[in-house]
């Protein structure tokens, strides 16, 4: 396999366990959803710039031309998140979540379509086997209550964006390294954030919030979006997506160990579904 495609795997495989934890922190913190976001993006954005100062790459960020895609995908990162947070508020997290985890299969049929992706028969079902083991993971819990209808079109939005956010990845020139890419990622996507914040209550952040918001701000924003957009850039749309679901796995399995939460028969065989789709995956791409 070729050293890229073993970095893209690795990085979505730790982007996907540590993303995995973010419940864990959310429920720590008792500000709004919104700053939690703005404070993933921004920190995450000033540990990528201390680390590319560091680093002594400053330069390549002067030499970097300002693409649309480049633009676009920080754009449609700000816009997923805040979609989801909307979903959350308005219909059941399940069906949130549920409608989120659809953008692996629309960036699949988008990547076909516009960037002329090869797919082949066994590399759909793969991801299909790990979207059922999503299902699983949630029982089927998902409902469909027409009073909802306000959080199924944001679910549907957040999917929508979080595809294109993965789309617009790929179409980033391959020669602007990573870091860069995701500094201006992260960049735009707290510009577009910035103006919700105006309609946002902000309270005082009480030290305890502080210190997991630096925490979200350092995994989830600074550690996970860098290696996803790592792994977009080097596996293909359903490469990405097929590991992708790890994360509803590794959520699973975290409330398991940290909340003494049980384990469905179900919820074992899903986990055991996106494990076996994820591992299929990986040997596929080694053996071509």
């Amino acid at each position: 396999m070729k050293k890229s495609k073993i970095i893209g795997f690795l990085a979505e495989s730790i982007a996907a366990t540590v993303m995995a934890s973010l419940g864990l922190f959310v429920r720590h913190i008792s500000v709004d959803i919104q700053i939690i976001a703005f404070a993933r993006l921004g920190i995450g954005l000033l540990l990528l710039f201390i680390q590319i100062v560091l680093s002594k790459k400053l330069h390549q960020i002067k030499q970097t031309k300002i693409s649309a895609p480049l633009v676009l995908s920080g754009f449609f990162l700000a816009l997923a998140i805040l979609s989801y947070i909307k979903a959350i508020k308005s219909t059941t997290l399940i069906n949130a979540v549920f409608l989120l985890y659809l953008a692996p299969i629309i960036a699949m049929v988008l990547a076909a379509i516009w960037l002329k992706e090869k797919l082949k028969l066994v590399n759909f079902l793969l991801l299909v086997l790990a979207f059922g083991g999503f299902l699983f993971i949630l029982e089927f819990q998902v409902s469909l209550n027409w009073q909802d209808y306000l959080g199924y079109f944001w679910g549907i939005l957040a999917a929508i964006f979080y595809s294109l956010f993965i789309i617009f990845n790929r179409k980033i020139d391959s020669k602007i390294p990573t870091s860069i890419r995701s500094l201006y990622q992260l960049l735009w996507g707290m510009i577009t954030i910035l103006p919700f914040m105006f309609w946002t209550k902000i309270d005082w952040v009480e030290p305890a919030d502080l210190y997991w918001l630096i925490g979200v701000g350092f995994l989830h924003g600074y550690l996970a979006l860098t290696l996803m957009i790592t792994a977009i850039q080097r596996l293909e749309v359903y490469e990405y997506g097929t590991i992708s679901y790890l994360e509803p796995m590794v959520a699973t399995l975290l409330g398991v160990f940290v909340y003494s939460e049980t384990v469905s028969f179900w919820q074992a065989i899903g986990c055991l579904m996106i494990f076996v789709a994820g591992v299929k995956q990986v040997f596929l791409t080694r053996n071509n």
